[in-house]
């Protein structure tokens, strides 16, 4: 069995990360273009979460993939 995937909107310098199990996909500008960037992620996974970090790095929120 698979195990679920994580994807995680976090701080990045003044830009945003997109990372997927610990390893950064991608950047952005904004938070915004980088949450996006990551529920298109998720929808090509079966099992997957995205956890949404504020500017601390601390978790704000947890959403289904």
């Amino acid at each position: 069995m698979r195990s679920a995937v994580e994807f995680h909107v976090l701080p990045c310098g003044r830009r945003w990360a997109v990372s997927r199990d610990g390893a950064k996909v991608a950047t952005f500008e904004t938070k915004q273009q980088t949450l996006e960037a990551a529920c298109d992620l998720a929808q090509g996974e079966e099992w997957s979460s995205i956890v949404v970090h504020d500017r601390d790095g601390h978790v704000q929120r947890r959403e289904p993939g």
